[in-house]
């Protein structure tokens, strides 16, 4: 859910002691996210609106290629970031950065594992 610019406030999400401390390095202060309270304006929700986050593989010959070898998760993970893939997380971190969501929504939806390291 998107959150409402009218009564968003800066937080310390619950869930800050999950991130990466590349991903911490980029809240402010490294610390603090933003998350919606209610207000007339969203009907005491704190949501304008939804938004879809999705991941999309553009499939080509060395991708079709590299999964023929059937390697291991974190193993293709890593091919795809060298080929510019932006996971659910990266994007959906991106929406919080700027406002949009709220981190303790994103962590919800996704899910966060605690034993993921880069």
């Amino acid at each position: 859910p998107l959150n409402c610019p009218d009564c968003c406030k800066k937080v310390v999400s619950d869930y800050n002691n999950l991130l990466r401390e590349k991903d911490l390095a980029r809240l402010e202060d490294n610390k603090y996210t933003y998350t919606s309270t209610g207000c007339p304006k969203c009907n005491y929700t704190g949501i304008v609106s939804r938004i879809p986050i999705t991941e999309i593989i553009p499939f080509d010959n060395i991708l079709r290629d590299y999964f023929v070898e059937r390697r291991g998760l974190v193993e293709t993970e890593k091919f795809l970031r060298q080929h510019d893939f932006r996971s659910l997380w990266d994007k959906g971190l991106d929406l919080v950065i700027d406002q949009k969501v709220s981190l303790d929504n994103l962590c919800d939806v996704l899910m966060v594992d605690e034993d993921y390291k880069d």
